[in-house]
């Protein structure tokens, strides 16, 4: 069961990663559609300001969600009671994002609630 865990942990990590990247793509595009603002129509920068302000929430929620995963693909693979936590809520959410999110979601829950699994977080706590 120890190689599930790892193998959770680097897939963590990796769907951190992308979140992360799809995050600082977002900020990217908030920051060029901010540029716009000052250089359009005033009839059209309420419409560039929404823009903006859509990407940079976009960004905000792909950085947080991209930070989250890669938290807890570290607190996973070094078998912390927190991570697994986490883990569990992580993956319900990862649950509603078809078809990667929804199979690392399966997969999340799976490594987790296993009875083999379970001592080896506990075990991480007493320590």
């Amino acid at each position: 069961m120890r190689r599930h865990i790892e193998l959770l942990g680097v897939l963590y990590f990796v769907w951190g990663a992308l979140f992360v990247l799809i995050g600082v793509a977002f900020l990217a595009l908030a920051f060029g559609t901010a540029a716009i603002v000052t250089s359009v129509a005033t009839e059209r920068r309420f419409a560039a300001g929404a823009t903006a302000a859509a990407f940079a929430g976009l960004a905000a929620l792909g950085l947080i969600w991209g930070l989250a995963h890669i938290w807890d693909a570290v607190a996973v693979r070094h078998c912390r009671h927190s991570g697994r936590a986490v883990g569990l809520v992580l993956a319900i959410l990862d649950l509603i994002l078809l078809p990667v999110g929804t199979a690392l979601g399966i997969y999340s829950l799976w490594v987790l609630t296993q009875d083999e699994t379970r001592p080896l977080f506990d075990a991480a706590q007493r320590h």
